[in-house]
């Protein structure tokens, strides 16, 4: 089995909500995230998709992107991102996959585990912007912030109970976050402090587009980062390799 990465799909196959606005690298990308997608992945192998699934505002209408995502080859873990309204609680979305036949999904929600066949512990959250981010302000984005932060460490955590449960404890750490763990201006923070503490290999990052995406990490930070935003990778899921 090979595990493959690849965020912000933005899909809105049943909405209208064309991508094609934010520049010509999104011209026709929902057929060439299908085309990649089955040119490269198998139905063995796993897909993680680290937030902005769909466009979708409530959890029914999201049914038709989910479908979508269904139907390509593998396992796919799903993650949140800043622009999933129509995420719910687990037990909401476990219902929507029954009732829709979504057989290939899994909701990533406050998860955190060894992952089968990936040989790696697979841990992350949906992440925020961090302090020293211009956008950031206080009053709204500060307890999302360090709500995040305490998920991202529950997370790690049941990672490695689940990896002592199996034996595998030795088993490399990979951590995957929409939002990345730092902003242009590079200062520290609460989500790097966590990665720090638990020793992470790799954390893999979404949400940024276009020139942002060459943001580059604070040169201190100890353990490599990738942006896995889909126009960034060209609608190609990557190969982790772990």
């Amino acid at each position: 089995m090979s595990v493959f990465v690849i965020s912000d799909l933005h899909l809105s196959i049943g909405e209208d909500k064309p991508m094609d606005i934010f520049g010509p690298a999104w011209g026709n990308y929902t057929t060439l995230i299908e085309q990649n997608w089955k040119s490269l992945v198998s139905e063995d192998d796993t897909v993680i998709i680290p937030g902005d699934i769909s466009w979708a505002m409530s959890t029914e209408e999201a049914h038709t992107d989910l479908e979508f995502v269904n139907s390509l080859p593998g396992r796919k873990i799903l993650m949140k991102g800043n622009h999933e309204y129509w995420w719910n609680t687990k037990s909401k979305l476990n219902a929507l996959q029954r009732k829709h036949g979504l057989d290939t999904l899994y909701f990533f929600h406050n998860d955190g585990f060894y992952l089968e066949g990936g040989g790696f512990l697979m841990a992350g959250t949906r992440g925020w912007m961090v302090p020293d981010d211009k956008n950031f302000k206080k009053e709204t984005d500060a307890s999302i912030y360090r709500r995040e932060a305490i998920r991202l460490e529950a997370s790690i955590k049941k990672a490695k109970e689940d990896a002592c449960k199996k034996g595998v404890d030795g088993a490399p750490l990979v951590v995957f976050l929409h939002y990345p763990p730092f902003s242009a201006a590079g200062g520290r923070n609460t989500f790097w402090d966590i990665l720090d503490k638990y020793n992470v290999s790799k954390v893999y990052y979404g949400h940024l587009h276009g020139a942002s995406c060459g943001t580059k990490k604070p040169a201190e930070m100890s353990f490599p980062t990738e942006c896995v935003s889909a126009d960034h990778l060209r609608f190609v899921p990557v190969k982790l390799g772990i």
